[in-house]
C-alpha cells in the first residue's frame, strides 16, 4: 500500500488520507497514522466555519482514535489523554480569543440578523387557532429556516480568515492543570470503539481505568434516568402511593447509575469537589442528582462540568471576578412571573448593577452594557434548536439573541448565569462538539455558565438563585454556592427534577 500513496496524493488529499488511515489500522504503523492526522489538520484549517470544521472533523476521528488506544494499550496514559484532547471540541477551542470584529461590522449580516428576529417574533405572537392561521406559520418558518441558511452562508464568507487552533495549541499537560486541583478531582470521559474509559486526575494523582464501562448500556441508562427524573414535574398531581412509587424507582435507577459510572472509580475519589468532562449522553445528565446509597452526589461533592481538558484550564488561568457588578437580564410572561422577583432579588445584592427589562432587554443594549461585568444574568426563556443549533437562543423581549449573536459580545472574565429553560442543551456530535449556546458563551470570553439541562420551574428556580447569589455575593464561588442551594431544597424534600437541571460549566 505505501508504494501505491504517491500516486494517490496526486489524486486528492483525501484519496491520500485513506491511504494513509488504511495502512494505519491494517499494520499499527504510527508514522501512517501520524500521516493521516497532518492530513486532517492541514485540510481543516482552510475551512471558514464552525459548522463546516465542525462537519469535516466529525466523520475524521480514526486515526485520533487508533493512536489514543495505542498509547492506552502501552499504558501511557499520558499519552492516551493527549490523543483524547486533541480530538474533542476542537471547533470550540477555535473560538477561544476570537474576535468577530468582522461579523459586528457587515450591515449585510446585520440585516439578515434584524430579519430574522423580526420574522421568529412574528411566529411566537401569532394565533394558531385556525388552520389558515396555522397555515401563515409555517410560511414564516419557511422564510426564517431560509434567511438562517443565507446567515450561515454570508457567515461562512465573512469569517474565512479564521483562527484554527492547532495540536500544540490543544496539549495540556497533567502538571499544568495540577495546581488548580488542591481539593478537586477531574474526571474526563472518553468514549472510542463502544467503551469508555475515564481518567481521574487530582493535584498528586493521575490514573485511569480504561474501557471500563459499555457505552451502548451507559446510554440506555441515562436516557431511563432522564425519563424518571422529568417525570418529577408532575409529582403533586400522584396519589401518596404513587408518588412513593415513583420516588422509589428514580432513586433505584440513580444508584445503577452510580454504581454504573463511579463506583468503579469511586475510590480515587478523595476531595471535596468533583469536576466532569463528559462524553456523549454524559453531558445531559446532573450528577449531583446520583445516588450513592446514602445520598445524593450534591450532599458529597461541589460539581462541575467542562468541555474539555484544555478549555477548563483556560478558564481556570483567569483572575477571580470582583463579584461587584452584574448584569441582570429579565423577560417576565405569563408562564414565568416570577422572574421579575428574581431580578429584583439579584439587583438587591449588587454594588454595581444594570437592569435591563421589559423593553429594555434588547440585543443592541446588551451588546452596549455587557463589556466589564462580573457576572451577566439572563432570566429569560431559552430555545434549544434540535432542527438548527447554530440558532439556538435567549429569548428578549421582542427579539432573539442567538449563538451567531452571542459569538460577538465582548464577555471576557464573566461568569454567565443563564436561568432559562434548556440553556445548558446543545448537539453533541463526534469529537465531543457542544453546538448551542455553551459553545457561544465561552468563544465569546466567559470563565463560568451556569445552565439548565430542561424546562424549569418558576417557583424552584426563584427560590435557588436566591439561595445561590446570597452564597455567592458572601464569598463562596459558583458552584459552592450552588450546592448549598440545592442542599437547601434537598433539607425541604424537593424533588431532584426541581433543583438538578441547573449545573456549573468551566470555573468553578
Amino acid at each position: 500500500m505505501e508504494a501505491i500513496i504517491p500516486d494517490a496524493a496526486a489524486i486528492s488529499a483525501r484519496v491520500e488520507y485513506l491511504c494513509y488511515l488504511s495502512l494505519g489500522l491494517a499494520t499499527g504503523d504510527e508514522r501512517a497514522l501520524l500521516a493521516a492526522i497532518n492530513l486532517v489538520e492541514n485540510s481543516r484549517s482552510m475551512l471558514a466555519s464552525d459548522d463546516l470544521k465542525t462537519s469535516y472533523f466529525a466523520d475524521k476521528l480514526l486515526p485520533y482514535d487508533e493512536m489514543f488506544k495505542i498509547r492506552l494499550a502501552q499504558n501511557d496514559l499520558t499519552g492516551a489523554l493527549g490523543w483524547h484532547e486533541r480530538s474533542r471540541s476542537r471547533a470550540l477551542a477555535d473560538r477561544i480569543g476570537r474576535p468577530e470584529t468582522k461579523v459586528e461590522s457587515d450591515d449585510r449580516l446585520s440585516r439578515l440578523r434584524d430579519d430574522i428576529n423580526w420574522l421568529h417574533n412574528r411566529i411566537n405572537r401569532s394565533p394558531q387557532a385556525t388552520h389558515s392561521d396555522r397555515l401563515k406559520v409555517e410560511q414564516l418558518r419557511d422564510m426564517a429556516s431560509e434567511r438562517e441558511r443565507e446567515y450561515s452562508e454570508m457567515l461562512r464568507r465573512v469569517n474565512a480568515e479564521s483562527n484554527v487552533a492547532t495540536a500544540a495549541d490543544l496539549e495540556i499537560g497533567i502538571d499544568e492543570i495540577g495546581p488548580f486541583l488542591d481539593d478537586t478531582t477531574v474526571i474526563e470521559f472518553a468514549a472510542v470503539d463502544g467503551r469508555v474509559t475515564a481518567f481521574v486526575i487530582s493535584k498528586d494523582n493521575f490514573t485511569a481505568i480504561p474501557q471500563y464501562l459499555d457505552e451502548a448500556k451507559l446510554k440506555v441508562e441515562i436516557e431511563r434516568f432522564l425519563f424518571q427524573i422529568k417525570t418529577g414535574r408532575l409529582i403533586e398531581r400522584l396519589s401518596e402511593s404513587n408518588r412513593q412509587r415513583a420516588n422509589q424507582r428514580l432513586n433505584e435507577l440513580s444508584q445503577q447509575l452510580f454504581e454504573l459510572i463511579l463506583g468503579p472509580v469511586a475510590h480515587l475519589i478523595k476531595t471535596q469537589r468533583l469536576a466532569l468532562i463528559p462524553s456523549g449522553l454524559l453531558n445531559y445528565l446532573p450528577l449531583q442528582a446520583l445516588h450513592d446509597g446514602n445520598g445524593y452526589l450534591a450532599e458529597r461533592f461541589d460539581i462541575s462540568y467542562a468541555p474539555s481538558l484544555r478549555l477548563l484550564h483556560n478558564c481556570l488561568v483567569k483572575p477571580d471576578v470582583d463579584r461587584e457588578t452584574a448584569l441582570i437580564i429579565g423577560v417576565a410572561d405569563a408562564t414565568a412571573p416570577m422572574i421579575e422577583a428574581e431580578v429584583d432579588s439579584i439587583v438587591a445584592l449588587f454594588r454595581d448593577s444594570r437592569c435591563l427589562t421589559g423593553p429594555e432587554a434588547t440585543v443592541e443594549n446588551i451588546r452596549k452594557y455587557a463589556r466589564g461585568n462580573s457576572v451577566i444574568h439572563f432570566a429569560c426563556h431559552g430555545n434549544f434548536r434540535p432542527d438548527n443549533p447554530s440558532f439556538s437562543s435567549i429569548a428578549l423581549f421582542t427579539e432573539v439573541l442567538s449563538v451567531n449573536y452571542i459569538y460577538q459580545l465582548s464577555l471576557e472574565n464573566s461568569i454567565i448565569v443563564l436561568s432559562a429553560c434548556e440553556s445548558g442543551l446543545n448537539e453533541v456530535v463526534r469529537g465531543e462538539e457542544l453546538i448551542g449556546l455553551t459553545r457561544a458563551f465561552f468563544g465569546a470570553g466567559a470563565s463560568t455558565l451556569l445552565l439548565s439541562l430542561w424546562r424549569v420551574n418558576d417557583d424552584a428556580t426563584l427560590r435557588l438563585m436566591r439561595k445561590l447569589y446570597s452564597e455567592f455575593c458572601g464569598g463562596l464561588g459558583l458552584a459552592s454556592a450552588l450546592r448549598n442551594a440545592q442542599l437547601e431544597l434537598i433539607k425541604d424534600k424537593i424533588h431532584p427534577y426541581f433543583w438538578s437541571p441547573f449545573i456549573i460549566s468551566g470555573k468553578w
